[in-house]
């Protein structure tokens, strides 16, 4: 069976880290250095969620 285009992108974002599989994408606020830590994190989202949000984005061209 083929994958669908949200598998795929799961797929992708899965495997983001070679050798560790990704669960959850954290995303650091442009302000954030390294010295921030957890305090940098603007938001977080599971996989499966930014494979929604980049087939919706996708969908409005």
């Amino acid at each position: 069976m083929a994958a669908t285009d949200r598998e795929r992108i799961i797929e992708a974002l899965r495997t983001l880290a070679p050798g560790h599989p990704v669960s959850r994408i954290w995303g650091r606020g442009e302000w954030a250095t390294p010295d921030d830590a957890q305090e940098g994190n603007a938001w977080a989202a599971d996989v499966e969620d930014v494979a929604d949000l980049v087939l919706r984005a996708l969908n409005r061209r």
